[in-house]
């Protein structure tokens, strides 16, 4: 008897930093062979479940599968700060003991492959299906996966006397919206991002939350804590995603958005990510393409052809349409046609079912009666019927669609060609005939066919010409995978499951290793204390200029003029160490990480958390004017200090910036710090008066990280006129101060409090 036998109804509670708590009520989840046999009366009793109106026979239902707890929105920033404070502990554990946590997880869904099969079948998978998903979730983990994972995340070696290290450092929290047609399988990247030493924070969609909390609640959770991870490193939501998503955007605690879904959803995600300064990995959509050549292995090809229907093509990675060599067209066409006649729908617990309710019904109507309209031969399929494979307008299934048409440039204009389809239909796409001397300008324009594919998930090849297999893998540019002669769908140890080009990956698209996509590369070098670090030329090869200038310099000639005439103004404003000790006091205010370091991330951090403080979302105009100040300010530092092109400012960098950009310029200083103090004066303005008064101050100054005993000194100081209030005028006139003057009785001394 399997575990889930034993438990035909689990409840499971919101997980909050490794620890159940309750939350706002249930979502109930219904067998889906029940929905099937009783769609109205098992949808009435799961509407009286969620909202509260149940009976006890009702909570008895043998048709229940089990229920997870809808989180709250307190309980989603709660978890951010939970997963910002845990993560530096668990990002200290070494690599391989997390990746022993990996290893540990793959065991363990190995020995219960038959409880998660079941929990997918009740949640809707056919078991084919939840079979391909248990070997896609294996192969992320498994070991071969893992020790390519370590040789990635480390190297090291030795280079000029140096020891040198690359090494990849996790991003923090990754906050992971799974898709809800595989809400488990694209959960479960989630796993290698956390042996990759981030914190984790899941959002299982409460249209399918079963299998998500399943996994991480009885699999992750118990492993995390077993290899050392601390309380917070993981926690796992269920609300619906646009509060979830709106949430992390805001948050300076989060650091990855891993989104699943739709290319124009993950298209403006995207944006909002970045106007927000966090990571977007976006896994959104696929149209994937299979060529077949006039010598490949047709049964296995037209095999690879009908993964297509899997799970009623409700699948990114599946199929989409198939380039088919006239030489082979009809017999492929024939091999392909009988496999589909031979689908057929049923529960998700028959072993031969591959075929699922379809969401999107209305839609493939539309592309099927569009592509008949273009000239398309339909083949079979497209009527809507029940499980019992009986007609019926109100179907939830479709008959599997085959559809045949000439011409690469008539296939072009067709949604079921140049879109992606989610249903389950498939076009064969037979290029114009040409003779077997024109095989090489065929090749061409199928490979050019398959780039110039908006879309760029996975594509394959079944051919046996090795030629035509190098050109193919050579030349196709687009796809995050090339599968050839092999399953279109299956996975393998090391081959990434996930990830593309174009509309399926975004602009950052790629294939994706979680453990790479999750992670930031960083070079170190460790001196040994032999001489010579210091020659640089001989460090990269080029001896024989070793200790020799690589530049005639010219003497220094001492000048007639006073000595006063001859300083540079840095020596007379920026040379004295109060104004030095000022801008040191300033760089770890700004260092909001507290890495050592300044970056542009510091200061859109620092701008979260003041929208954060005062409840204003980004994209207000209030919101929207503190972030581009910050990021202006931002760039005029960055273009005069960050020598090294790193993007980030050491306290050297800073210094010699804030001098070279603002206090020897009194332009530079007007531009960067009028539009910034303007917009942090509208955000602290809470009453419309125009002005700052001293509880609008202190709140600004807590973001700061001004000592709260010296708030107020700091308001009374800043405060010239005794008003009681602080004018843009008057911040500005502080900050100037703060910046340039070297005197030290000045009331700008006083911006963040005392500077002795």
């Amino acid at each position: 008897m399997t575990r889930s036998s034993r438990l035909p109804r689990p409840a499971y509670p919101v997980l909050l930093g490794g620890a159940p708590e309750p939350g706002e009520g249930w979502v109930h989840w219904p067998r889906s062979s029940a929905l099937l046999h009783e769609l109205y009366d098992v949808l009435a009793l799961k509407a009286r479940l969620d909202h509260g109106r149940a009976t006890p026979e009702d909570h008895a239902d043998p048709r229940l599968a089990g229920r997870v707890a809808r989180s709250t929105g307190a309980q989603a920033l709660t978890a951010l700060a939970l997963a910002r404070e845990a993560q530096p502990g668990w990002a200290r554990v070494p690599l391989e003991r997390r990746l022993d946590f990996a290893r540990a997880f793959h065991h363990l869904l190995r020995d219960r492959a038959e409880e998660f099969t079941e929990v997918l079948v009740s949640e809707g998978h056919p078991v084919r299906v939840a079979h391909w998903a248990l070997g896609a979730a294996l192969s992320i983990t498994h070991p071969d996966t893992l020790d390519h994972a370590r040789d990635a995340m480390a190297w090291e070696g030795k280079q000029a006397g140096r020891l040198v290290r690359l090494v990849r450092k996790p991003d923090g929290v990754v906050c992971l919206n799974p898709a809800r047609n595989a809400p488990v399988s694209t959960a479960l990247f989630g796993v290698p991002a956390l042996a990759a030493g981030n914190a984790l924070i899941v959002n299982a969609p409460p249209s399918v939350p079963l299998g998500v909390a399943y996994v991480f609640h009885e699999l992750v959770a118990p492993l995390l804590a077993e290899h050392g991870a601390p309380p917070g490193t993981l926690s796992v939501l269920c609300s619906p995603s646009r509060p979830v998503l709106r949430t992390w955007l805001a948050s300076p605690d989060c650091d990855d958005i891993f989104y699943f879904g739709g290319p124009s959803q993950g298209a403006e995600l995207t944006r909002s990510c970045l106007e927000h300064n966090k990571k977007p990995i976006m896994e959104l959509a696929g149209n994937d393409a299979l060529v077949v050549w006039r010598d490949a292995d047709l049964p296995q090809a037209a095999d690879a052809a009908v993964e297509r229907y899997q799970g009623s093509g409700q699948l990114c990675l599946a199929p989409k349409f198939a380039l088919v060599h006239p030489a082979v067209a009809e017999e492929f066409t024939e091999l392909v046609r009988s496999r589909v006649a031979g689908l057929r729908v049923g529960p998700p617990e028959d072993p031969e079912v591959v075929l699922t309710p379809v969401v999107k019904r209305s839609q493939c109507k539309d592309v099927l009666d569009d592509a008949v309209h273009k000239g398309a031969e339909l083949l079979c399929g497209g009527e809507l019927v029940d499980v019992q494979d009986r007609p019926t307008l109100r179907g939830p299934f479709i008959r599997p669609v085959l559809l045949r048409v000439r011409g690469l440039r008539e296939a072009a204009t067709m949604r079921a060609v140049a879109e992606e389809t989610f249903f389950p239909l498939m076009c064969l796409v037979v290029p114009d005939e040409a003779p077997q001397a024109a095989d090489g300008e065929l090749l061409d324009s199928l490979i050019s066919f398959v780039n110039a594919n908006r879309y760029g998930l996975r594509n394959s090849l079944w051919a046996r010409d090795p030629d035509v297999i190098a050109r193919f893998t050579d030349e196709v540019t687009n796809g995050g995978v090339l599968k050839v002669n092999d399953s279109h769908i299956g996975t393998l140890p090391i081959l990434p499951v996930i990830g593309g080009t174009g509309l399926s990956g975004g602009v950052f698209g790629e294939a994706n290793i979680p453990f790479l996509r999750t992670t930031r590369l960083q070079g170190i070098s460790i001196g040994t204390g032999e001489a010579g670090h210091f020659d640089h030329l001989a460090a990269a090869g080029l001896h024989q200029f070793s200790g020799q200038p690589s530049v005639a310099v010219r003497p220094y000639e001492q000048s007639s003029a006073p000595a006063r005439e001859r300083q540079h103004p840095m020596t007379t404003l920026s040379g004295t160490p109060l104004l030095h000790h000022k801008i040191d006091v300033c760089f770890g205010h700004l260092d909001a990480d507290g890495n050592g370091s300044v970056d542009r991330e510091d200061l859109l951090t620092l701008g979260a958390q003041l929208l954060a403080k005062f409840g204003e979302p980004a994209t207000s105009p209030k919101g929207t004017g503190l972030m581009d100040g910050m990021a202006r300010f931002w760039d005029a530092l960055a273009e005069a200090a960050d020598t090294d092109g790193d993007q980030r400012l050491s306290p050297e960098e800073y210094r010699a910036g804030m001098t070279g950009a603002f206090i020897t310029s009194p332009d530079g200083f007007e531009k960067a710090f009028r539009p910034l103090t303007e917009a942090v004066v509208a955000l602290l303005d809470t009453n419309g008066d125009g002005e700052v008064d001293e509880k609008e101050f202190r709140a600004w100054q807590e973001v700061f990280r001004t000592a709260p005993d010296h708030r107020a000194a700091a308001f009374k100081s800043l405060d010239t006129d005794g008003s009681g209030k602080l004018s843009t005028g008057e911040l500005l006139s502080a900050m100037r101060e703060y910046y340039i003057s070297p005197e030290a009785n000045v009331a700008g001394n006083w911006l963040f409090g005392p500077v002795a």
